[in-house]
């Protein structure tokens, strides 16, 4: 069966944990997601291997909204289902149109391509970025706005590198690498407006760990605000904590972590200092 998936999504500025869990039937079946949508819906892709499991895959993209109803499967169409190598837990990001997902391109499984998926139609198409490496297939985490993504390549060391790439053709149009200690883990958040990227940092403190809100410059990457978050409490169930952070507008961020199934999360809202559009 399915593992749930943990999400933390963000309704009306309201921050909401959740379990999902992708059920697909039939066998050899692959998901991605859940993504967080704008507006607070979420959207999981699934797959299973063709019958004679030679001519690709057959998929659907499902949408869940901010109330929790999933809305009808869209099967996915395009010559990209028998061009890509799918692998199990590779990161996903969304907008309003579109999801977006590194695969690997058949035969051989070694040429990255970036996956995009049209969430009304289900139309799959592949791009082939002229920049992309081999080390796309090791990427832990994306975000997207309508015109941009950022990815976090998974380097760890002092500095949190992030990639910002073009929605539309998938090239690498930025490489950031800010001077920030303790890069265990990162959950990366574009700001509405392209101009900032926070970065919710997990590192390893003794026997627990800590995490802060590192807000930086989408072009420099310099290093523009940092946030401190509570303590986690001894003991924490680290299989029942979610987590996540999500722009309301160019200038303030909404921090949230809680239980699956405890008390209500803690919610910081932080001001990060720039004025912009939506703010």
């Amino acid at each position: 069966m399915p593992r749930a998936v943990r999400a933390l999504r963000v309704v009306d500025g309201v921050p909401v944990l959740t379990e999902v869990v992708p059920a697909m039937a039939g066998a050899h079946h692959r998901t991605g997601g859940p993504v967080q949508l704008p507006g607070g819906g979420l959207a999981i892709v699934r797959y299973v291997a063709s019958a004679d499991r030679t001519s690709g895959y057959d998929g659907q993209v499902v949408v869940q909204d901010a109330a929790g109803n999933a809305g009808t499967a869209v099967s996915m169409t395009g010559s990209g289902l028998t061009g890509m190598n799918v692998r199990r837990g590779m990161p996903m990001a969304g907008n309003s149109t579109t999801l977006f997902q590194w695969q690997l391109r058949n035969p051989g499984g070694s040429q990255p391509v970036l996956v995009t998926y049209r969430i009304a139609t289900g139309a799959v198409r592949l791009l082939e970025p002229a920049n992309s490496a081999e080390s796309e297939s090791t990427v832990q985490g994306m975000h997207a706005t309508e015109d941009r993504i950022v990815e976090w390549p998974g380097r760890s060391g002092d500095a949190c590198s992030a990639e910002i790439l073009d929605t539309a053709t998938g090239e690498r149009v930025a490489t950031l690498l800010p001077s920030i200690a303790g890069c265990d883990r990162v959950t990366m958040a574009l700001s509405p407006d392209d101009r900032q990227v926070a970065m919710l940092v997990t590192g390893t403190a003794g026997d627990g760990w800590t995490q802060r809100v590192v807000v930086v410059d989408a072009a420099t990457g310099v290093v523009r605000a940092e946030f401190p978050t509570p303590d986690l409490t001894a003991g924490t169930d680290p299989d029942r904590l979610v987590y996540g952070i999500a722009w309301q507008g160019a200038g303030r961020l909404v921090y949230a972590r809680g239980l699956l199934g405890g008390a209500e999360p803690i919610v910081l809202s932080l001001r990060t200092g720039e004025k912009g559009s939506g703010s």
